[in-house]
């Protein structure tokens, strides 16, 4: 009997041992189990953030291809490859845009690039051009498409839900198809240096076709109430004070891209619809001429002069500039001291020109700038407007430039300035006051540039 109680006695220990052994166990079991579900609460928490995530990205990428996918619907070409997208802050925005000029000048040809328009009187001497351009650039753009790089940037404030923002994106999507197609940086001169004209002919021809896309889009996407409500508000706010305050000639020849390339393709919509833009692409504008006059590109009778300088006896000066002005130039340059419609008049009839400004040490250059016109008259009407303009600019006095006179003859500041015309031509020369000027001048006209 004592066995038993004993042997009851162990296994009741035994049992009261592997009782507390279960408990224990399951203790630490339920410990392991809670901080298990506390891991696994926060791996949900982690999972569900990048769902949301995921659905935000596959949302913007789902609108990105609606967008995308109408653009090529309305535009009638196909996007040969999908577009590369970039995110980029307007922080990091200035970097990006002196890397970009860095790609094409260095610091010393920029500022001799930009010095050269000073000195020819389209921009103030004073302004800092690369500073003012970054800061235009941070206030206007939206978004915009890199042709070398074959990539759309978007800022971080960039939001499809607003149609406002889809517009936009429509017109850099444009470029993006342009360029598959087209190959804009091999095909097109927006890489050149020295034809500032043509150049921007070809920049209308490209804004112009992205802005009449991105107005059909707007009209096929339209919902007065959400614009009224939302977008026209936020349009509203974006700040224009940069752009009010940028040098007329710079400002101008920004919304001319815009403006006047959307009348120069929706000339060319009328008559033939997209298809006749794409012809453009293959056969592009000369000149801003052509784009302000629709009638001389689509008629092909009024092609800009070719001009080519002879080599000048010019000894001890270096060569900082070599450009066209261009009808639109010439407009906005005899605009700055006169009306517009007298620049308007002066400007056109425009044929060709070239000009070259030479410097030789601080505040010493010289200026040589020959204009060819249509006609006559046409020569008559720019040599007047520009004598009259260059006599505001400088603050002089009335000059004789009728029809009995075809030369003007000035000094002022230590500098001689001629002005001459000559048939369809005229040349404007501007040298430091010295015995060498009238025989440059002779030389000049005996060693007309070829046209």
């Amino acid at each position: 009997m004592k066995k038993w109680v004993i042997i009851t006695i162990v296994l009741l220990i035994l049992l009261a041992g592997a009782a507390r052994y279960y408990q224990q166990r399951q203790r630490q079991q339920e410990i392991t189990l809670q901080s298990r579900i506390r891991s696994l609460s926060d791996e949900n928490d982690v999972l569900a953030r990048e769902l949301q995530t995921m659905k935000v990205l596959m949302g913007k990428d789902s609108e990105q291809r609606r967008i995308e996918k109408q653009v090529s619907t309305i535009r009638g070409l196909e996007f040969k490859k999908p577009v590369r997208y970039q995110r980029i802050t307007r922080k990091e925005l200035p970097a990006y845009l002196i890397q970009e000029l860095r790609s094409e000048y260095t610091e010393a040809e920029f500022k001799q690039y930009l010095h050269s328009p000073a000195i020819m009187g389209f921009l103030p001497k004073d302004v800092d051009l690369e500073r003012l351009l970054i800061e235009l650039m941070g206030e206007q753009v939206a978004a915009f498409y890199d042709p070398k790089k074959g990539e759309l940037f978007t800022f971080e404030t960039f939001d499809l839900s607003r149609l406002s923002d889809q517009v936009i994106y429509a017109h850099e999507v444009t470029h993006a198809l342009q360029d598959q197609n087209f190959d804009l940086s091999a095909n097109t001169p927006i890489l050149r240096k020295d034809n500032d004209d043509r150049v921007m002919a070809a920049k209308a021809l490209i804004e112009g076709d992205a802005t009449l896309l991105m107005n059909l889009y707007l009209m096929g996407n339209f919902d007065p109430v959400k614009f009224f409500s939302q977008d026209l508000f936020y349009m509203l706010g974006q700040p224009v004070e940069k752009l009010a305050a940028a040098p007329a000639y710079l400002r101008e020849s920004l919304l001319f891209t815009y403006q006047q390339g959307q009348e120069f393709c929706g000339r060319l919509y009328d008559e033939g619809g997209f298809a006749r833009i794409d012809d453009a692409f293959r056969s592009l504008p000369e000149s801003t001429e052509q784009i302000i006059h629709p009638e001389k590109y689509l008629q092909k009778n009024d092609p800009p002069l070719e001009v080519s300088w002879p080599a000048l006896p010019v000894q001890g000066w270096e060569k900082i500039g070599d450009n066209v002005a261009g009808e639109l130039g010439v407009r906005l340059l005899i605009s700055r001291e006169l009306t517009a419609a007298q620049a308007a008049l002066a400007a056109e009839g425009w044929g060709g020109d070239r000009y070259q400004v030479f410097v030789t040490g601080p505040g010493k250059h010289a200026v040589i700038w020959w204009t060819c016109w249509d006609t006559e008259k046409d020569a008559r009407e720019f040599f007047k407007a520009y004598t009259s303009f260059f006599v505001k600019r400088n603050g002089l006095l009335p000059v004789d430039a009728s029809a009995d006179n075809s030369a003007v003859l000035l000094t002022c500041g230590g500098r001689q300035q001629s002005f001459v015309l000559k048939e369809k031509s005229v040349l404007i020369l501007d040298v430091p006051a010295s015995k060498d000027a009238e025989s440059l001048l002779n030389f000049l006209w005996q060693k007309q540039p070829e046209k």
